[in-house]
């Protein structure tokens, strides 16, 4: 009986494939075999291949072959097979990689989620041409370069604070270069954190930040700066001074679906002491979620009005005209902007209590209630008048007016030079607060007792003295010349 008469069985081709021992993966290896058989299969992740053959004759010879990355040339080994005893052949393949420049390097501190990339641009003639190398989802970049001189790279990044990152080597043509960069550092005696709407960070286009400072002097908020907002949600700005600030983001156009945000009772830094907004006493990471607008009611109520802005407050952050719509607790459902001629709208509102708040962008102001009902499902005419009223100590530190019902504690005499007496008819905890909202001494002050304070290191100006006692909180304003 003749060879090609006798029936031939599958025969199982595999092997590992690499460069310059590297394994290729994803790479296509082309198998051959006797009688003009021809198939092709791709590496897997650790450069491993494997292909059944149906050879026709029992006896024969098969080639696999690969396209080599440096040589740009075929790279294959062949060997026989005999199907009555060799049901599997190995066929390892070896290639090389080119040789040249290397760069690579990590990248740290990059947003999650991973949504725009980043690229780091590199140079070898100052810039006047550039490449780009993208920065993968881990943070690493890596390329090899052929250069047949040594010279001078440049590296350029544009941080997420839209910082210029910038550095330069010099390198041999088949030097490996590392180059790692922080995309999110932290700028020095700065103040940082990141704006969210929903869980993932607000683009520039979203929102702006303004920042306002506590001023002593005036005993208000001062408009300092419209903050940047960077990529991924990111905000910085420097701590220049000993003051106390304050944050509000407000969206850039009703069409947004956000409210600004909101400071109702606003944000405790201390015991008794409430701030109009976040107040940055250290240098953690400030995170500010926005509310998403809950305006897609399905009723026929309405809430329209006007707003009047004072001359007084037509100045640089203070101009705005964003007005905040809260639900019976408090909580934003709605936020829009009145228009130019200072009227504003809320639709499709369901029966209920509501509060129509205008934003002074730190100058506190009280909410107006509203009901809706079936029998009254339009309520306009509402006349908001936006003033500087309400600006002072007692608004920033915001705590429950004086009463005579509830006062048991005389502080005396005020002003005060050197010395503050406190006497007290009834059990408190009492403490005393500087003009920056801070605690400079607290104490128990028991029944018909009376304290006598040492205020000779104390600085001029106005202090509050916060009571806690079982007939309620209060605050007393003192002044020391």
């Amino acid at each position: 009986m003749i060879a090609s008469s006798l029936q031939a069985t599958p025969v199982v081709i595999k092997g590992l494939v690499t460069n310059n021992s590297v394994p290729a993966t994803r790479t296509w290896v082309r198998v051959q075999y006797t009688q003009l058989g021809d198939t092709a299969v791709m590496t897997d992740t650790l450069g491993n291949y494997e292909v059944t053959i149906n050879p026709r004759l029992i006896r024969g010879s098969v080639t696999a072959s690969f396209i080599d990355t440096c040589r740009r040339d075929s790279i294959g080994d062949t060997k026989p097979f005999d199907t009555s005893t060799t049901p599997t052949i190995i066929i390892n393949l070896n290639g090389c990689v080119p040789s040249g420049l290397t760069l690579g390097g990590f990248v740290q501190n990059i947003p999650n989620p991973y949504t725009n990339p980043v690229h780091v641009l590199y140079s070898f003639n100052q810039f006047q041409s550039q490449d780009t190398l993208e920065v993968d989802s881990t943070g690493s970049y890596s390329k090899t370069i052929q250069r047949t001189t040594p010279g001078l790279l440049e590296y350029r990044l544009i941080d997420c604070n839209s910082i210029l990152i910038q550095d330069s080597i010099f390198y041999n043509v088949q030097d490996t270069i590392i180059k790692n960069f922080d995309y999110c550092a932290v700028p020095i005696n700065s103040y940082f954190g990141i704006v969210r709407l929903n869980g993932a960070p607000t683009s520039p286009n979203q929102c702006a930040l303004l920042l306002y400072e506590y001023n002593v002097a005036d005993q208000a908020m001062t408009f300092k700066d419209t903050v940047r907002i960077n990529f991924g949600g990111r905000f910085s700005f420097p701590n220049n001074s000993g003051s106390d600030y304050l944050l509000k983001v407000v969206p850039t156009s009703n069409q947004q679906g956000f409210s600004a945000t909101y400071y109702p009772s606003g944000y405790s830094w201390a015991k008794n002491s409430l701030v109009i907004g976040p107040h940055l006493s250290d240098s953690t990471a400030l995170i500010i979620d926005l509310n998403q607008n809950q305006s897609n009611q399905n009723g026929n109520g309405i809430i329209a009005g006007e707003l009047r802005v004072d001359d007084n407050l037509n100045v640089l952050g203070y101009n705005g005209t964003g007005i905040h719509l809260l639900d019976k607790n408090e909580r934003p459902i709605d936020y829009q902007f009145a228009d130019a001629s200072g009227n504003f709208r809320f639709e499709n509102l369901t029966s209920g209590d509501y509060y129509v708040w205008f934003d002074q962008c730190g100058i506190p102001t009280e909410p107006i209630p509203v009901t809706i009902s079936n029998t009254n499902e339009k309520v306009d005419g509402l006349i908001i008048t936006a003033n500087q009223l309400g600006i002072s100590y007692d608004n920033f530190v915001s705590i429950a007016p004086i009463t005579d019902d509830i006062q048991h504690i005389n502080a005396y005499p005020n002003p005060f030079s050197r010395q503050l007496k406190l006497h007290g008819s009834t059990n408190a905890e009492v403490v005393v607060f500087n003009l920056y909202g801070q605690p400079i001494t607290n104490f128990n002050l028991t029944e018909n007792e009376t304290r006598i304070i040492d205020t000779t290191a104390w600085a001029e100006g106005f202090y509050l003295i916060n009571v806690h006692s079982k007939h309620g909180d209060y605050s007393i304003k003192l002044l020391k010349d």
